[in-house]
């Protein structure tokens, strides 16, 4: 009795340790996906960006009762469309409401209330470029909730989609507030300085931005993404916008907003290099407004691998970066959909 309690013990160790084992392999191979989720295509040409498709490696378990196993046919699978755009982004319309952002991030009426808003009030400093002329989205991802028309890996040589709730989640919270925040203050912003130009010595006229849907602003944006299908191409044409074809031009003659929230680093890298005085006879940094990611930042906490990527980026000298950081929100719940918005701030050059 004693020596088959000695072998039960045995195996049950053995099985621990195999157990343990293998969940520490599957923990590796899991980071080692994670870190080439987002690798670029060798086929892409430089100067452009994609997404690539994160396909996970782990095998699948053999289910029990396989003998009650049988094929499925399309009839056997749930028939559940998608939900339709509008009702989500009023959903997170809301979410972004009830998380005081958007009463924080824009004015209740402009320009008498300009102080409480960080957008408006960066607007309003002196030495930002403006008023904007142009309005630039680059990097947004798909929005649409119908995934039926993104394009596979094998569809097109070189671009792959990444398609996952997170990152639908994130482009529908990020055109939100471009649509509520942005483009309203930008339409108010601008009207009063028309007013102001034109009748100095009246006080210009306030205009609520809350008031002024966004499809109703004057103002156009030229969006850019690989990643949109068409039903995300349609709707921003139906909204008055322009969506382009290929990625533009970087390079800024007149005052020029880019909204490029979580944007590839070399993306902002290509942006600063194609307006530096080193790439251009005239320094157009200057005619930059950037919502972005902190740039900052990348100068503070990439590694030196990373570091050659955006040399440009790197070189520019940090006081010439001058950015507003939007309301603190990092602790409401994460389900508010702020996090979203997370190292995203108001930046402008100083002009030397």
């Amino acid at each position: 009795m004693a020596a088959l309690g000695a072998l039960r013990l045995h195996r049950k160790w053995v099985g621990v340790g195999l157990l343990t084992e293998t969940h520490e392999a599957r923990t590796r191979m899991q980071a080692e996906t994670d870190d080439a989720a987002y690798a670029l295509c060798p086929c892409v040409p430089v100067g452009s960006f994609q997404y690539v498709e994160h396909r996970s490696t782990k095998k699948h378990r053999k289910r029990r009762n396989n003998n009650k196993a049988r094929s499925l046919s399309a009839a056997d699978l749930p028939t559940r469309s998608p939900a339709h755009l509008a009702s989500l982004l009023d959903s997170r319309r809301l979410v972004l409401q009830k998380s005081g952002w958007l009463s924080q991030s824009k004015s209740q009426s402009f320009p008498s209330s300009v102080p409480r808003s960080w957008f408006a009030r960066c607007l309003k400093d002196s030495q930002v470029p403006g008023p904007a002329r142009n309005i630039v989205c680059l990097a947004l991802g798909s929005f649409s909730p119908d995934t039926s028309s993104h394009p596979s890996v094998s569809d097109r040589a070189g671009t792959a989609s990444c398609i996952g709730i997170h990152a639908l989640k994130q482009s529908q919270y990020q055109l939100v507030f471009l649509l509520d925040v942005i483009l309203p203050i930008l339409s108010a912003h601008q009207q009063a300085e028309c007013l102001s130009l034109s009748q100095e010595d009246e006080e210009p006229q306030t205009v609520s931005p809350i008031h002024v849907p966004s499809h109703a602003s004057n103002m156009k944006v030229s969006f850019y993404d690989p990643a949109f299908t068409q039903k995300d191409r349609e709707t921003l044409s139906n909204l008055g916008h322009v969506v382009l074809d290929a990625e533009p031009t970087l390079r800024c003659e007149e005052p020029t907003l880019f909204y490029m929230p979580h944007a590839p680093k070399t993306l902002y890298e290509r942006l600063v290099s194609q307006n530096s005085p080193s790439h251009n006879r005239m320094d157009n940094l200057s005619q930059i407004i950037l919502v972005g990611n902190d740039l900052s930042s990348y100068q503070k906490i990439m590694v030196q691998e990373e570091k050659d990527s955006i040399p440009v980026l790197m070189q520019l000298d940090p006081s010439a970066i001058l950015a507003l950081h939007p309301p603190d929100l990092t602790q409401l719940n994460h389900d508010t959909g702020v996090h979203f918005f997370n190292e995203t701030c108001f930046q402008w050059f100083r002009m030397s």
